[in-house]
């Protein structure tokens, strides 16, 4: 799933819905794990640090959202007004013929290659509303599903990281910091990467950038 950004909301579900007429003729969780204690922290990043890596570790998708820039109102880029109109609108518009077009046509890759990014951003919208439990979805519930769905497909989820060590934290100018981590993955592994990490002030916490 990926965010695509639209301006013309009511323009974009008229054409959805006219697109599958024509082809049938044809809640933010936070990690449980806590940041350690008693010890002197290499940067004041630390502990949302590795809260995350924790959350790599014990597989906990919620907890690497909760600790990632994702999880924070100022990443919220579907926050736009007309974006926030098209979810409300496809929620009213949802039908069950419609939800499993939008189903069957995300699950394609090679189906959607072929449409433009509006005609995708339109159905990867309706399959977001219709696997929704909730009646009126927000923002947040769409980002939330925008980024375990980029995380759960990659290969470092994919392969699992049973251990991590922090190497270095560097604050590379106010209110960012870079990381320096060596994870072992599931397949025993070494890697070693560089995260970023920014402080908000609004929520006042330091979450992983990327």
């Amino acid at each position: 799933m990926r965010s695509i950004k639209t301006r013309f909301p009511h323009t974009l579900v008229f054409m959805l819905f006219v697109w599958i007429g024509c082809q049938d003729k044809q809640e933010t969780s936070t990690s449980k794990l806590a940041p350690r204690q008693g010890r002197v922290l290499m940067h004041a990043s630390q502990n949302a640090l590795e809260s995350y890596l924790d959350a790599l570790v014990y597989g906990d998708a919620d907890g690497v959202f909760a600790s990632h820039h994702e999880s924070s109102l100022q990443s919220h880029w579907c926050s736009m007004d007309s974006f926030t109109t098209l979810l409300g609108e496809l929620s009213q518009r949802k039908d069950e013929k419609s939800c499993e077009q939008a189903r069957v046509l995300t699950s394609d890759a090679d189906a959607m290659s072929t449409l433009s990014e509006e005609e995708q951003l339109m159905f990867q919208t309706l399959r977001f509303v219709c696997e929704q439990e909730r009646e009126k979805p927000t923002c947040q519930d769409y980002a939330k599903k925008v980024f375990l769905s980029g995380l759960t497909q990659g290969e470092l989820w994919r392969e699992g990281v049973s251990e991590y060590k922090i190497q270095k934290i560097s604050e590379v100018k106010s209110g960012e910091a870079r990381a320096y981590v060596d994870l072992v993955t599931g397949s025993r592994s070494l890697l070693k990467k560089t995260i970023t990490l920014v402080y908000l002030e609004d929520g006042q916490r330091w979450v992983v950038l990327d």
